[in-house]
């Protein structure tokens, strides 16, 4: 299956900033249903989202401000705030849920999906034994996504606590990692999953994975099988956390040759250009695609997928403003036929927003859904919109009710 981008592909109410020539849209889809199903398979951290409506003052009293993420905190501050929710002591808890970033973005990949399309998924990570870990099979049951999964004994299954500020809908995010945390490289060697994996089409990895050594291994691991598997695997990475990128942006850098796709919001891109040591003065091609693009963080952006392969896509989101699709970038090239697209995001009235738990998450699992049929950019970009939106309109990532 051929995966290239088609970043400059069906432009109508884009903007195009081309390098020497737009890339050519994907080819072979994967739309016969007499083959087997394309499979995505995700790994990260399984987790239980516990969402709470937590007024401003006691966000402050914690030490936390609306919209924040901790994935970079010390952990006392982390498990201060997960117990504070758990406990009560704040807020109101709303739900329980399955979550987590990388098995959100499944799920949704799997519940988008109509049937007619030829999609598997399935997920690889690390639970406990607790009724936190039945929350999280069930719900891949639910959506018939595979479970690739390595029980924990003695460790709990991760939490996150959602905390929801009510006027703004924002949330800020602690996680007590668990089980989750202790995911070992010699579970990829399991028959069931060796199996999986020698037949994915995408291996998809969030950045929260990097952060111990063991389960940063396991996703060089993975990349190397698909940098080696002759075009029949992509592997994808999301970067997952801005805070989190000052502690794992070696390790994100050191992956990025093997990428396929990376999708990051905007604060992280600017992150991981700060980690990677960008020339003071960028290439001037850079600069003026930057400002015929009215976005000089778009320079920064534009270097950094030239650290991809010259078939790779970097995704940017940036919340409800366009989101960018940067593509054609070969290292060590001062222009390397970069093509800078952004796509709008369809609007969604303030009124109908519930929170934006989850939404970045949709917007992978929606995108990938497309991609791995062979789908042109634009379509990939609609379908993670699409997703995303009904996620915007829900309690944190619900998939209950059909897309």
């Amino acid at each position: 299956m051929d995966f290239a981008c088609a970043a400059a592909a069906d432009t109508e109410g884009l903007t195009v900033v081309p390098g020497h020539r737009p890339a050519d849209p994907p080819t072979d889809p994967k739309t016969d249903p007499g083959t087997d199903p394309a499979l995505i398979i995700g790994v990260g951290n399984p987790t239980v989202d516990v969402t709470a409506l937590v007024a401003r003052a006691d966000l402050t009293a914690l030490g936390i401000t609306p919209g924040s993420d901790l994935a970079g905190a010390e952990q006392p501050l982390k498990v201060k705030v997960v117990e504070a929710v758990l406990s009560g002591r704040v807020g109101a808890v709303v739900s329980r849920a399955p979550g987590g970033s990388a098995l959100n973005s499944i799920r949704v990949a799997a519940w988008g999906q109509p049937a007619s399309l030829p999609v598997a998924t399935a997920f690889l990570g690390a639970i406990g034994d607790d009724a936190e870990a039945e929350i999280i099979r069930d719900s891949m049951a639910a959506l018939s996504v595979t479970p690739l999964l390595q029980a924990v004994p003695g460790e709990r299954t991760a939490v996150c606590a959602a905390l929801i500020e009510p006027a703004t809908r924002d949330r800020a995010l602690a996680v007590i990692r668990g089980a989750a945390g202790h995911l070992d490289p010699a579970h990829l060697e399991s028959p069931a999953v060796s199996e999986a994996v020698a037949s994915a089409a995408v291996l998809y990895a969030s950045a929260f994975v990097l952060s111990t050594p063991p389960r940063a291994a396991l996703v060089r691991a993975l990349a190397h099988r698909a940098s080696t598997s002759n075009g029949r695997t992509a592997f994808a990475l999301n970067l997952s956390s801005a805070s989190l990128l000052r502690k794992v942006g070696p390790a994100v850098l050191e992956l990025l040759p093997s990428c396929r796709w990376v999708f990051g919001a905007r604060d992280e891109l600017e992150v991981l250009a700060e980690t990677a040591n960008p020339p003071t003065e960028a290439p001037a091609d850079l600069v003026d695609k930057a400002a015929t693009a009215a976005a000089a963080a778009n320079g920064r952006a534009m270097w950094l997928a030239t650290f991809l392969p010259s078939d790779g896509c970097l995704v940017v989101t940036d919340g409800p403003r366009p989101t960018t699709i940067i593509a054609g970038g070969t290292t060590g090239d001062d222009d390397g036929g970069r093509v800078l697209t952004t796509y709008p995001v369809p609007p969604v009235p303030a009124a109908e927003i519930v929170d934006t738990n989850g939404c970045g998450d949709a917007f992978v699992g929606g995108f990938l859904a497309r991609a791995v049929l062979g789908s042109s950019v634009s379509e990939c970009v609609r379908h993670g919109h699409n997703c995303a939106a009904a996620i915007l309109r829900r309690r944190g990532c619900d998939l209950s009710a059909p897309l």
